[in-house]
C-alpha cells in the first residue's frame, strides 16, 4: 500500500497547509470588506443623484407644458415636494397636472442609499423658471445643479448675483 502512495505521488495539500491559506483569506477579508463596504454606499449615493438629476429634468419637460407651468408656477416662486410614489405636496395650487406628466415621463423612482432611504425631493422653481432639485437630509443636502444649499437652511426668494 505504502509502495502504491509513492509510486502515485503525494499530490494533496496537508492540513496545515490548508490552515495558512484561510488565515491568509480571512485576514484578507477583514482588510477590504469595510473599504468595499464604503465603495458599495458610495455608488448607491452616485445612484441616487442620478435618479434626482432624472427626476429633475423630468419636473423641467413637465414645465415646458405652458399649462401646467401657469398651473404650478405662475409669476412667483414656488418650492414642493414629490415622494418616491409621485406623491406632490399641497404647496403648489394644481399639482394634478403635474404628477400625470411626471408618471408619463418617469413613473416612480426607488432610492438605492441609506442616506436617501424614504427622502422627499424637494423642487423649487423660481421666478425666472430656474428648477432646483435636492434632498435635505440630516447630514446635508444632495443637489443637482452647483448651488450649494445648507440643511435646514430656508431658500432664498431669488438667486443673489
Amino acid at each position: 500500500m505504502k509502495r502504491e502512495q509513492k509510486r502515485l505521488g503525494n499530490k494533496g495539500f496537508s492540513l496545515v497547509e490548508l490552515i495558512v491559506v484561510i488565515a491568509i483569506m480571512a485576514v484578507l477579508v477583514a482588510v477590504i470588506a469595510p473599504t468595499l463596504i464604503g465603495k458599495i454606499e458610495e455608488s448607491r449615493e452616485g445612484n441616487d443623484l442620478n435618479t434626482l438629476g432624472e427626476v429633475r429634468s423630468a419636473v423641467v419637460n413637465a414645465l415646458t407644458d405652458e399649462d401646467i407651468y401657469k398651473a404650478v408656477v405662475g409669476d412667483n416662486t414656488v418650492e414642493f415636494t414629490i415622494s418616491e410614489d409621485l406623491t406632490i405636496s399641497d404647496d403648489i395650487a394644481d399639482s394634478t397636472k403635474l404628477k400625470d406628466e411626471l408618471e408619463e415621463i418617469i413613473g416612480t423612482f426607488k432610492w438605492k442609499s441609506d442616506a436617501c432611504d424614504g427622502a422627499s425631493i424637494t423642487i423649487r422653481v423660481d421666478s425666472n423658471g430656474k428648477v432646483y432639485a435636492f434632498i435635505k437630509d440630516g447630514d446635508g443636502v444632495l443637489s443637482t445643479d452647483d448651488t450649494t444649499f445648507e440643511a435646514g437652511n430656508a431658500i432664498a426668494e431669488e438667486p443673489t448675483s
